[in-house]
């Protein structure tokens, strides 16, 4: 299992005292609407729009909010988040705002054989359980990866 302390503060015991310093990560719910019919799901979504969800100005609005509050961690749920019909609006392409800037220009998490793999946007480089038990760290290279360094691109 991922260590989230770990994984957001740097180390095992990095996580604030203080209750005055602490923030919650925040997991945005972003639509109801699901194309998927996913096993693990929770919801009883299906590919329809839902009443009630936030419009532009109302998410501009709570992501300013929780900008003001220095939250650490945005998570982006669902349903289907790429299915909010305003997931790839001018909300997302907004340089101005600075969670929006900081979700659109993070650096690159995966690191070694795995960052620099041509076949990435096929796996998603999204053995990250394995890549922390056997390293430490969720974003080093799968361990279990069956590919060369020719077949990678890193040569």
């Amino acid at each position: 299992m991922i260590n989230v302390t770990k994984l957001y503060c740097g180390s095992e015991n990095g996580a604030p005292v203080s209750a005055q310093t602490r923030r919650p990560v925040v997991v945005w719910t972003m639509t109801r609407r699901c194309n998927l019919r996913c096993l693990h799901c929770a919801t009883d979504s299906e590919n329809l729009c839902y009443p009630g969800e936030l419009n532009r100005g109302e998410a501009v609005q709570m992501l300013d909010d929780l900008a003001t509050f220095k939250i650490p961690a945005l998570l982006l749920s669902g349903g289907e988040p790429l299915m909010h019909p305003n997931f790839f609006s001018a909300i997302w392409q907004d340089e101005s705002h600075p969670m929006l800037k900081a979700l659109r220009n993070r650096p690159p998490l995966l690191k070694g054989r795995c960052a620099a793999c041509q076949w990435k946007p096929f796996c998603g480089g999204s053995f990250r359980v394995r890549a922390q038990f056997a390293h430490g760290d969720p974003w080093a290279s799968d361990p279990a990866c069956y590919l060369t360094d020719e077949e990678i691109g890193c040569r």
